[in-house]
């Protein structure tokens, strides 16, 4: 019994050295530190003593190293591999260069994966909800559409991840339509799992363990395929790429090899990375100083703003070009609301969506904004225009103005067909509104075309949207949640 009071007299003591701690020197506290992990085995009350001792001996280099390396390793004791990595790892990026504390930084490398060592990832520069939006261009001048960068923080089976998220929106009168996700872990930005869905080319996904990744692919065609490699190291999802060179510690001389596994293609593969100069370059989202990054073999070059931001401004590639439009922050559960001060109308959507004036596609006085909807599985479009632009007989009963619309629409796709008993009288914007719904055929694709109308004062607007068959009738419950939102003047 006395040997047990003994013992809790011990601990008690020691808790309260501990709370004392802040008063003492890094000498003393890397002291306790060690004797609370050693002797006493207590890691978590170690592992705030050598916290301690990094946040508040900064001046004493020596001691911050010695605590880093016993952090590290105390997380490590605990099962916590992600943590206890970071912790190696911030000591050999704080230190490989400081030539007293060569050991440690040995010591650190012994117990880290060699490529988590070599591929040294600066902070992550975004917050959590921002969207990019970069304008495609074809030959540097025709626009085709738009790409979306997202990232957003979230939980998978109580992990803290990044979804990272690229949206395409090819070419609005085509179904060329692609969705990348990849979901990385927070601290190390390892991938954990990617899907990539592309309208015209399928689907692929995979998953990533230790050492290994899995890729299971499905055809346009149904043809379905899995394919397993090994990894000898860690490897980044193509698909969270653009995320990647945001977090390269870019600088005039930086060169390197980055191991990229492509899961639309070959696999693992490395990829050399390297800036090759510094340009401003002027976009619609603004003025920026850039690093200019050239990725081989692929011969594809992307301008990385210098700033804290480390914007995608801009990027070239087979061809193809794209300029960074807009930049903004979504909080969950927001909307945004798209206005034409001109027309007179407005119309909100969740946060999730995007809204892309089209001043290619169409000519003034007509104004045409394309909807991009967050799983890339529509063309949609709000195209609004002045009432004097219809015949006479169409702006007397908005059921004529579209059947005439459809007539024409019958022309344009291949087996277009208005669905029996589809048509619907509504009211959108207070004004006389008609609906329908219409199949039609692109080559091997059977797709589904809603329709709604709306005449109203001094205007004709129409909203049409464009989805695979099978998911037109989800896709429909969220887009008229949209349309009821509409309102002009």
């Amino acid at each position: 019994m006395l040997k047990k009071v003994a013992f809790l007299v011990v601990g008690v003591a020691t808790l309260a050295c501990v709370a004392a701690a802040a008063a003492e020197s890094p000498s003393d506290l890397l002291e306790k530190g060690i004797y609370t992990e050693e002797t006493v085995g207590d890691l978590d009350k170690a592992i705030e003593i050598y916290q301690k001792i990094i946040s508040q001996a900064e001046d004493n280099r020596a001691f911050v190293a010695q605590a880093q390396l016993r952090l590290g390793k105390c997380l490590l004791k605990q099962g916590k591999q992600q943590d206890g990595e970071a912790a190696l790892r911030k000591l050999v990026n704080q230190f490989k260069d400081a030539p007293d504390q060569k050991e440690l930084v040995a010591k650190a490398r012994e117990l880290l994966p060699s490529e988590l060592v070599d591929m040294q990832l600066d902070p992550v520069p975004w917050v959590d909800g921002e969207y990019l939006e970069l304008r495609i261009k074809l030959g540097g001048r025709l626009d085709i559409g738009d790409f979306i960068l997202s990232a957003r923080l979230g939980e998978v089976g109580g992990r803290e991840v990044w979804h990272l998220g690229l949206n395409r929106n090819i070419a609005v009168n085509s179904p060329n339509l692609g969705l990348s996700q990849v979901v990385a872990d927070r601290q190390t930005f390892r991938p954990i799992r990617s899907e990539f869905r592309h309208s015209l080319l399928g689907n692929v996904a995979a998953d990533y363990e230790p050492g290994k990744v899995t890729i299971r692919s499905k055809g346009n065609d149904g043809e379905e395929s899995v394919k397993k490699f090994d990894l000898d190291g860690v490897y980044y999802d193509n698909e969270q790429g653009w995320h990647l060179f945001r977090r390269l510690p870019l600088a005039d001389d930086y060169k390197r090899q980055m191991p990229i596994c492509a899961t639309f293609g070959t696999g693992p593969i490395k990829l050399d990375v390297e800036v090759t100069g510094k340009e401003t370059v002027e976009v619609p989202a603004g003025r920026f100083e850039c690093y200019k990054l050239l990725v081989k073999p692929v011969q594809q070059t992307f301008w990385v703003s210098t700033d804290a931001h480390r914007y995608v401004v801009k990027f070239e590639a087979g061809g193809v070009s794209g300029v960074l439009q807009s930049i903004r922050q979504v909080k969950p559960g927001a909307t945004v609301e798209y206005a034409d001060k001109d027309s007179g109308f407005s119309v909100s959507a969740p946060a999730d969506w995007y809204f892309i004036p089209d001043k290619v596609s169409v000519k003034e006085p007509v104004k045409l904004a394309v909807l991009v909807d967050p799983a890339a599985e529509s063309v949609s479009a709000l195209q609004v225009e002045p009432l004097e632009e219809l015949a006479d007989e169409q702006k007397q009963s908005v059921r004529v103005w579209a059947e005439h619309e459809i007539e024409g629409s019958k022309k344009t796709y291949q087996n277009f067909e208005v669905v029996a008993d589809s048509w619907q009288q509504r009211t959108v914007a207070g004004y006389p509104a008609v609906s329908c719904l219409a199949n039609y055929e692109q080559g091997d694709l059977k797709t589904a075309k809603y329709h709604v109308f709306v005449l109203g004062k001094t205007t004709a607007s129409r909203f049409v949207a464009r989805v695979a068959r099978e998911r037109m009738d989800d896709f429909r419950r969220a887009y008229d949640k949209i349309i009821d939102t509409y309102k002009v003047e």
